[in-house]
Protein backbone atom coordinates (compact mmCIF):
# COMPACT_ATOMS: atom_id res chain seq x y z
CA UNK A 1 0.00 0.00 0.00
CA UNK A 2 1.13 3.59 -0.40
CA UNK A 3 1.54 5.87 1.74
CA UNK A 4 1.30 8.96 0.32
CA UNK A 5 -0.61 8.67 -2.85
CA UNK A 6 -1.08 12.45 -3.70
CA UNK A 7 -2.79 13.90 -7.20
CA UNK A 8 -0.61 15.97 -8.52
CA UNK A 9 -1.81 19.53 -10.61
CA UNK A 10 0.46 19.60 -14.13
CA UNK A 11 1.75 22.80 -11.88
CA UNK A 12 3.11 20.30 -9.31
CA UNK A 13 4.48 18.02 -11.83
CA UNK A 14 6.31 20.37 -13.95
CA UNK A 15 7.99 21.60 -10.69
CA UNK A 16 8.55 17.83 -9.64
CA UNK A 17 10.03 17.06 -12.63
CA UNK A 18 11.42 20.32 -14.05
CA UNK A 19 9.49 20.28 -17.59
CA UNK A 20 6.81 23.01 -19.17
CA UNK A 21 3.44 22.19 -18.65
CA UNK A 22 2.89 21.38 -22.43
CA UNK A 23 6.51 19.24 -22.71
CA UNK A 24 4.21 17.47 -19.85
CA UNK A 25 1.06 17.04 -22.06
CA UNK A 26 2.79 16.73 -25.10
CA UNK A 27 4.85 13.41 -23.59
CA UNK A 28 2.06 12.11 -22.05
CA UNK A 29 0.21 12.16 -25.12
CA UNK A 30 3.15 10.62 -27.09
CA UNK A 31 3.56 8.00 -24.33
CA UNK A 32 6.97 9.43 -22.95
CA UNK A 33 4.95 10.29 -19.51
CA UNK A 34 2.57 8.60 -17.27
CA UNK A 35 -1.17 9.32 -18.47
CA UNK A 36 -3.49 11.81 -16.20
CA UNK A 37 -6.04 10.62 -14.55
CA UNK A 38 -9.30 12.48 -16.05
CA UNK A 39 -11.47 13.27 -12.80
CA UNK A 40 -14.35 16.10 -14.71
CA UNK A 41 -14.32 17.90 -17.76
CA UNK A 42 -11.41 19.93 -17.04
CA UNK A 43 -9.92 18.50 -14.51
CA UNK A 44 -7.37 16.46 -14.68
CA UNK A 45 -4.51 14.84 -12.06
CA UNK A 46 -1.44 12.67 -12.02
CA UNK A 47 -0.70 10.03 -9.51
CA UNK A 48 2.46 11.31 -7.37
CA UNK A 49 3.48 6.96 -7.28
CA UNK A 50 3.36 7.57 -11.20
CA UNK A 51 5.87 10.54 -11.64
CA UNK A 52 8.06 9.23 -8.94
CA UNK A 53 7.91 6.08 -10.73
CA UNK A 54 8.81 7.60 -14.24
CA UNK A 55 11.66 9.79 -12.81
CA UNK A 56 13.56 6.80 -10.70
CA UNK A 57 12.89 5.16 -14.46
CA UNK A 58 14.37 8.40 -16.16
CA UNK A 59 17.35 8.48 -13.77
CA UNK A 60 18.26 4.67 -14.39
CA UNK A 61 17.95 4.84 -18.28
CA UNK A 62 20.81 7.89 -18.36
CA UNK A 63 23.88 7.29 -17.61
CA UNK A 64 25.85 9.46 -14.87
CA UNK A 65 28.35 11.31 -16.06
CA UNK A 66 31.54 12.18 -13.65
Amino acid sequence: MIKDERLLKVEEVATTVGLSRACIWRWAARGRFPQPIRLGNKTTRWKRSDVEAWIAAAEKAEPRRP
